[in-house]
């Protein structure tokens, strides 16, 4: 019976920690994501996120590049049982979890949901003081993406 416990304990927290290959990836390790990021052309693209806490990062994110309409997303990414996820609410739609399906070499994580509509993939690298966001998938047959190359930017700067 001892045996029993030992073992289930032992598969309950391999299971709770996500694993890419060899190398468990937890939220922490995807800390060089926290900060205040806006649009290297355009200040009106911009996402903010929290350093983790614990083992959650939130952020949200705002595009008021289009005159007379904003949108935003509340995102988190999170601990699940099977891996880390990437949360979106994007402004009047459902939510959608992206599960974490890769990571590094260096700053870079990329997050997957086959399943979902568009994007189908998301995915984030880090270099110097430039953060790239890359959404992507399959739309009507054909690959398409869009990318958000920002800058890190001193919180509270002005963004009109």
């Amino acid at each position: 019976m001892k045996t029993l416990c030992v073992v289930t304990l032992a598969l309950t927290a391999a299971l709770a920690t996500p694993v890419l290959g060899e190398t468990p990836v937890a939220v922490d390790d995807l800390s060089w994501m926290a900060g205040y990021w806006t649009g290297a052309d355009d200040p009106r693209y911009e996402e903010l996120w929290l350093a983790p806490a614990g083992g959650v990062m939130v952020g949200i994110g705002r595009d008021a590049r289009r005159e007379g309409r904003v949108s935003f997303e509340y995102l988190r990414i999170e601990p699940r049982a099977d891996g880390a996820y990437y949360v979106a609410k994007p402004s009047n739609q459902p939510e959608a979890a992206f599960r974490l399906a890769s990571a590094g070499p260096g700053p870079r994580a990329v997050f997957e949901n086959p399943a979902h509509d568009f994007p189908q993939r998301i995915s984030y690298a880090l270099e110097g003081d430039v953060l790239t966001a890359t959404v992507s998938g399959i739309v009507d047959g054909k690959e398409r993406s869009s990318t958000f190359v920002m800058k890190r930017t001193p919180f509270g700067k002005e963004t009109k």
